[in-house]
């Protein structure tokens, strides 16, 4: 599970976050997207509105993980950043793998 560190007075504390507070998009070299623990498979625009709002409605503070291969095309992780950001989505975290 997703964990983020927070540090407190020299003290660091570990937070487990599940997927009502997560949702974790990883797009892999061939255009397909695996969402949460799901199996990866191609995903359109449309697709990726329906998922955010599904997952927006079980948490309205919920948090974006786009995670991208390092081999992954540039227009495929944009592609899940601007349906984040057209669903006015703040909470965005971006990383590679």
């Amino acid at each position: 599970m997703p964990q983020a560190a927070e540090s407190q007075e020299g003290k660091t504390k570990t937070l487990t976050l599940t997927e009502k507070e997560m949702t974790r998009f990883q797009i892999f070299p061939d255009g397909q997207i695996a969402v949460n623990r799901e199996a990866p498979r191609y995903i359109d625009s449309e697709e990726l509105d329906v998922i955010i709002q599904q997952k927006v409605q079980i948490n309205p503070d919920m948090i974006f993980k786009v995670i991208t291969d390092r081999e992954a095309k540039y227009n495929d992780m944009i592609k899940v950043i601007d349906r984040l950001k057209a669903a006015k989505i703040e909470k965005i975290s971006l990383s590679t793998s």
